[in-house]
């Protein structure tokens, strides 16, 4: 009988710390409104989302003293988890190497990104994460 009180009690931590460790797709708008940050070996790029519904994305590349800036509007979709931006600066080009028409704006459904929380991080998209400031 005391080893299944032990078993029980083994399973039991390790059933919480699998909820608390897995990611999680935020819920509501207020935990995705904020300032996500992601670095670059080339850059920065920085997007902040407003809870008017508007964005604001800028991008610093490294050797150019001029940063480009995309001002649009963003939704989120509790239900998947994904925030769509009508307007995006696409600074990487998949390969974390620096996309050659970086200045120029992705605009419509311009972006899909997730949004998952881990504990007390909040990222946003999938291959290079933005992380809440």
């Amino acid at each position: 009988m005391r080893m299944s009180v032990r078993l029980a009690i083994r399973l039991c931590c390790v059933a919480a710390l699998a909820v608390i460790c897995g990611a999680c797709a935020a819920g509501s708008i207020d935990e995705v409104c904020g300032t996500y940050v992601v670095a670059y070996p080339f850059g920065t790029d920085t997007i902040t989302l407003n809870r008017d519904g508007t964005s604001i994305q800028k991008v610093t590349v490294a050797g150019d003293p001029i940063p480009e800036i995309a001002v649009g509007h963003w939704s989120f979709d509790p239900s998947n988890g994904y925030v769509t931006l009508d307007v995006y600066l696409a600074i990487d080009d998949g390969y974390a190497k620096l996309n050659g028409n970086w200045r120029t704006p992705h605009r419509g459904f311009a972006a899909n990104l997730p949004v998952e929380k881990f504990i007390f991080i909040t990222t946003m998209g999938s291959k290079y994460p933005y992380i809440k400031q």
